[in-house]
């Protein structure tokens, strides 16, 4: 055996070897991104299945359309949507409850209600506070009404002294329940 054939054995071995390394890498990883797709589906489809209506948090109600080892296609009542396989193995898929819009519009009306409920009282105050204010302006337009309907009121009921502010808004207050339980009934 010569220098030449010892050499060319090692670099066939060499070659050989680099060679059949990376093939195995490739095929492992392969295998692994295949199994974990093949574990990925059978799990989706045993869950939703094809056209079944899903949440996901980034897009909303969605129907599966088709499920392939590039990924996801979605579809919403706005569109279709792609979502790659990375994608889809980091987003959360939640299968919705059967009257899932229906509990949805009651949570979003009563996030609502409890919403109005923490806005009117501060903005009832600061309408007090801006009519009490307007109330005061000698030239405001609401200063002359409240005077005239004032007047209208002693005239209709005199009384033996003027009634202060808080009698007037409070008259008003219940004249206009009334006028709203008459209206309803």
């Amino acid at each position: 055996m010569s220098l030449n054939d010892i050499l060319i054995g090692v670099a066939v071995g060499v070659t050989s070897t680099v060679i059949a390394t990376g093939i195995t890498f490739y095929v492992k990883d392969y295998l692994s991104e295949r199994a974990k797709f093949g574990k990925f589906k059978a799990k989706l489809e045993q869950i939703a299945g094809k056209n079944a209506e899903v949440l996901i948090p980034s897009i909303g109600l969605v129907k599966v359309l088709d499920i392939n080892k590039q990924g996801i296609v979605v579809e919403s009542q706005l569109c279709k949507t792609f979502i790659p396989m990375d994608k889809v193995m980091q987003t959360e898929i939640s299968l919705p409850v059967q009257n899932f819009n229906e509990i949805s519009k009651q949570i979003a009306l009563k996030n609502m209600k409890e919403s109005l409920d923490l806005l009117f009282p501060p903005l009832m105050d600061k309408l007090k506070e801006v009519m009490v204010a307007e109330f005061l302006d000698n030239k405001s337009e609401l200063n002359a009404v409240v005077a005239l309907q004032v007047k209208t009121q002693l005239q209709d009921r005199p009384m033996d002294r003027t009634p202060t502010f808080k009698e007037i808004i409070d008259h008003a207050d219940k004249k206009g329940k009334a006028e709203k339980s008459n209206s309803s009934t």
